[in-house]
């Protein structure tokens, strides 16, 4: 007999009332479109971790309201505790991080499909870095070291000798919001949930916009640089969908999981560059290089080892210079608002799941005959 199935959800809420509100609602509201495109899946049991379980909108949907245990969170022990007191060791278990805008039924329904069939296993979008997961039995997240984050969660599950299959990569699997640039860029996608279309439809106006780029991308006559993070999965999907060149500085791939952005030990080749240079006359030498940029930020923060806050970093993502107060971060929206070309500038999903959002936008192309 199939197991019975349990969708789970956990979020954390934040009062801050700042540009980090709206990346807030956005998440919640991928989440609760979500929860709507999945109702017809026939789950025994829908349960929704939060320290405001109050939040979540869920008409028609029988949801289990969990608080988390009040103290300071680890996605692990969190799990874990939620795994013993709901009872769910025998289920087949998905787990949903927030902010999924594009995940579908159908995907979800075949994951399900998958667990149906082994009687221990587990599916996610990545190995290595997963937003979602599917596993059974749900027993088996008690028996992993519990990890911080849930990006570890299909790495300790697979550390235990359990089969994890990894789904096809795709804007649908492996974008998610983490930054107002994703926002931004969710204004290229089709069919997007109604909740989130009005959170979208929020956003302040910004000079950086993903439509500005896209009559490069069209065009066999010009180049876009691509800077930061980039797998070669994302490189090559988008190098096949788009008609201009593209030039690839891809550095510093897991500097959060190994460690090395909280030692201190990022080291950026652009980093390098503007040090010497100066940032106006890096942004100058970047133009010359490509009609376009899209710049995985993080990186070069990362490099200067001055961390700006949140919403410094958020206010750069809309290219709302005169909000910032980082001195350096400031100087790097203005010269990035100046230079001349279409630019995008953001954290990791920019140079992941956004380079597949934006290779499926890029439609017909513009030849030069």
């Amino acid at each position: 007999m199939p197991r019975p199935t349990a969708l789970l959800l956990m979020f954390g809420y934040s009062e801050a009332n700042d540009v980090r509100r709206l990346v807030q609602d956005a998440r919640l509201a991928a989440s609760e479109d979500l929860l709507s495109r999945l109702r017809d899946l026939g789950w025994e049991r829908v349960v929704f971790c939060s320290n405001r379980p109050d939040i979540l909108s869920a008409p028609g949907i029988e949801v289990q309201r969990l608080a988390d245990d009040g103290h300071r969170f680890h996605f692990g022990r969190e799990l874990q505790s939620l795994v013993h007191r709901c009872g769910l060791e025998e289920h087949a278990v998905l787990y949903v991080g927030g902010g999924l805008p594009l995940l579908s039924q159908q995907t979800v329904g075949e994951m399900l499909a998958f667990l149906a069939g082994c009687p221990r296993g587990a599916i996610t979008n990545n190995l290595h870095s997963c937003d979602f997961i599917g596993w059974t039995p749900g027993s088996a997240a008690l028996e992993i070291a519990p990890p911080e984050t849930d990006n570890d969660l299909a790495w300790q599950l697979r550390r235990t000798g359990m089969e994890v299959a990894e789904l096809p990569r795709s804007a649908e699997t492996i974008f998610d919001i983490d930054t107002p640039t994703d926002l931004l860029l969710l204004t290229l996608a089709q069919d997007l949930g109604s909740r989130l279309s009005q959170v979208v439809a929020r956003l302040p106006e910004s000079r950086l916009q993903p439509q500005a780029m896209m009559s490069v991308l069209r065009s066999f006559e010009h180049s876009t640089l691509l800077y930061g993070r980039i797998a070669h999965h994302a490189w090559a999907y988008f190098q096949q969908k788009v008609a201009c060149q593209t030039r690839l500085i891809s550095e510093e791939r897991g500097m959060r999981a190994s460690g090395r952005l909280a030692r201190g030990e990022v080291r950026s080749l652009l980093g390098f560059i503007a040090e010497q240079a100066g940032i106006p006359a890096t942004f100058s030498l970047l133009t010359q290089l490509a009609n376009a940029l899209i710049l995985d930020t993080r990186v070069l923060m990362a490099h200067r080892r001055q961390w700006p806050s949140v919403e410094d970093r958020f206010h750069s993502d809309l290219g709302l210079a005169e909000a910032i107060e980082d001195d350096w971060l400031r100087r790097t929206t203005r010269a990035a608002l100046d230079c001349g070309a279409p630019v995008l500038l953001g954290g990791h999903c920019l140079v992941s799941g956004g380079l597949y959002l934006l290779g499926d936008a890029v439609g017909p192309k513009e030849f030069p005959f």
